[in-house]
C-alpha cells in the first residue's frame, strides 16, 4: 500500500499517524497530501499493483480522487482512512471512527476490500465548475458549514478534537434562523430549509439519509430538509429526509446568491443556472456488494 496523509485533517492526527505507518511500511510509501505529489504515489502503486491509501476528510479524499481520474490512474483503487469531522465517504465505504491503537485493525479491512465503481458527479454554474462524490447541497446545512469553516480558520486551537468540531456544527445550527430556499421552484419546497443532492446514504457525520442511495447505480438523489428541531430529527436518524427525485441529472435556478457545499466544502454560488451531470466514476476501496450500506 501507499499513503496519502492530510497533515492537518482532525485535528492534526496525520501527524502521529503518518509516524506510525512511516515504521511499519517505510518512508518511501508514506506522503504528505500538502507537499508531495500525488502522480508520483499513483505511478508507484501502479507498478507494484497496490491501491493508495487516503488519510483525511471528506474533502481530501474527494481532491485525490480528482487528482485519480486527472493524472489518467483511474485503475488504481483508491481506499480512506478517516480523519476528517463527518467522513461519510469512509462511512459508507465501510471505515467508522478509529483510534490510532486501532491501525492494525483498520489496516486489516483496508486490506480485505474489494475494488467498486463510485459515481462521479459534476455541478456547472454560473461562475465555476465543482466535481463531487457524496453530495452537494445549499441553504441552512451549506450555510453552517460555511460559518463552521469561517470559524476555524480564525480559532484554529478551538477547533481541535472531531468531537468538539462536531458539537460547534450543532451549535450553529441551533443558532442559524430559518429562510426560504433562493430556487426558482420555491412555491413546491414548503418547509424545506436544505436541499442535498447525494450520492451516498451517509450525511452530516453518519447520519441515514435514505436507505435508497447506492454510490454505484448511475444515479443521485435530490432530499429536503426542514430547519430547527425537525431537521435535527433527522440527522438524529429519528426520520429519513424527504426524497424528491432520483436522476441521472438535474438542473435548478438560484434566484440569488446562497451558501452551498461540495463534499463539505463550502462556498458562495452565484445567481443562475445549475446543471449537474454524471462524469467517469472513480474507483474506491469498499465492502462487497452484499455489505455496502450497513455502514451505520
Amino acid at each position: 500500500m501507499y499513503f496519502l496523509i492530510n497533515p492537518l485533517s482532525g485535528g492534526r492526527q496525520g501527524v502521529p499517524l503518518a509516524r506510525v505507518l512511516e515504521k511499519r511500511f517505510g518512508h518511501e510509501h508514506v506522503f504528505n497530501v500538502l507537499s508531495d505529489p500525488s502522480s508520483h504515489v499513483f505511478a508507484c502503486a501502479r507498478q507494484e499493483k497496490v491501491p493508495v491509501i487516503v488519510a483525511g476528510g471528506d474533502g481530501t479524499v474527494a481532491a485525490i480522487l480528482d487528482e485519480q481520474l486527472e493524472h489518467g490512474y483511474g485503475d488504481v483503487p483508491v481506499g480512506v482512512i478517516p480523519l476528517g469531522t463527518g467522513n461519510d465517504c469512509a462511512r459508507y465505504l465501510g471505515i467508522k471512527s478509529w483510534r490510532l491503537s486501532d491501525i492494525d485493525s483498520v489496516l486489516a479491512i483496508l486490506s480485505e476490500q474489494v475494488p467498486q465503481r463510485m459515481d462521479r458527479w459534476k455541478l456547472v454554474g454560473p461562475a465555476s465548475t465543482h466535481i463531487w462524490y457524496n453530495y452537494c447541497s445549499f441553504g441552512a446545512d451549506a450555510r453552517v458549514a460555511l460559518q463552521f469553516d469561517q470559524l476555524r480558520k480564525m480559532h484554529r486551537p478551538f477547533f481541535s478534537k472531531a468531537w468538539l468540531n462536531k458539537a460547534w456544527y450543532g451549535l450553529l445550527g441551533m443558532l442559524h434562523p430559518n429562510r426560504m430556499l433562493p430556487l426558482a421552484s420555491e412555491h413546491a419546497l414548503k418547509g424545506v430549509q436544505s436541499l442535498v443532492c447525494t450520492n451516498i446514504p451517509s450525511y452530516a457525520g453518519g447520519s441515514l439519509l435514505h436507505r435508497s442511495i447506492q454510490a454505484d447505480d448511475g444515479c443521485f438523489e435530490v432530499l429536503g430538509l426542514p430547519g430547527g428541531l425537525a431537521m435535527g430529527s433527522r440527522l438524529a436518524g429519528q426520520r429519513q429526509a424527504h426524497l424528491y427525485e432520483q436522476t441521472t441529472s438535474w438542473n435548478f435556478s438560484l434566484t440569488r446568491s446562497c451558501a452551498m457545499q461540495v463534499d463539505g466544502e463550502p462556498f458562495i454560488a452565484e445567481s443562475g443556472q445549475y446543471t449537474i451531470s454524471a462524469c467517469e466514476p472513480a474507483l474506491v476501496l469498499g465492502k462487497s456488494a452484499s455489505k455496502v450500506g450497513s455502514y451505520l
